[in-house]
């Protein structure tokens, strides 16, 4: 444990390029040491709505402040905060992997139950590659030219901090409206 339990700090916006995955957020350097992180480190964070990230230290030439944190908007909306609003982060356990998640679509205008047969298990890996998931967070799929959001509503086992790798199988749900709520699963292999 660091030399605090939990650090309040302002949430910035995240450059485009800051770090290429979903799941990571720029922590400064001064929250690093008092939650004694090191980069990767798996954090939660509270804001409206909780979601855990990895932490990794802001570059060198960022002119951040102390108690800041760089969250991109997908992350902020997990949380429900905006730019300038203040947020509780927490060390974590490190994640184990999920044996099963189910995500629902979020842009189903967009995106036709077609589009995302043909997405491939591996398209879907390297997309949430070792990020931090929790029931309930948003997250975006990239494939070929295409962001795909989708909305995680199950995660095996849900009692513990998880992350996709391989061997996690991933299905993709299409709420049908039929009398009885039934739910179409599409697994993707």
């Amino acid at each position: 444990m660091g030399l605090f339990e939990d650090v309040s700090v302002e949430v910035h916006d995240q450059y485009q390029l800051d770090f290429p995955h979903e799941g990571f957020v720029m922590l400064d350097n001064q929250s690093m040491r008092e939650l004694d992180l090191r980069d990767r480190d798996v954090i939660l964070l509270q804001g409206k709505r909780y979601t855990r990230a990895r932490a990794v230290h802001v570059s060198s030439e960022d002119q951040i402040e102390n108690y800041a944190i760089r969250i991109n908007s997908l992350i902020r909306n997990n949380l429900g905060v905006k730019i300038g609003q203040h947020i509780r982060v927490t060390k974590e356990e490190d994640t184990q992997a999920a044996l099963e998640i189910t995500l629902k679509r979020l842009d189903e205008d967009n995106c036709p139950m077609e589009s995302i047969k043909k997405i491939n298990h591996k398209d879907l890996v390297q997309s949430l590659d070792q990020a931090p998931i929790m029931h309930g967070d948003g997250v975006e799929i990239r494939h070929r030219d295409m962001k795909l959001f989708f909305k995680i509503v199950e995660i095996l086992p849900s009692y513990r901090p998880t992350h996709v790798d391989t061997k996690t199988k991933i299905s993709i749900v299409d709420f049908v409206e039929l009398r009885w709520g039934n739910m179409m699963k599409t697994s993707i292999k």
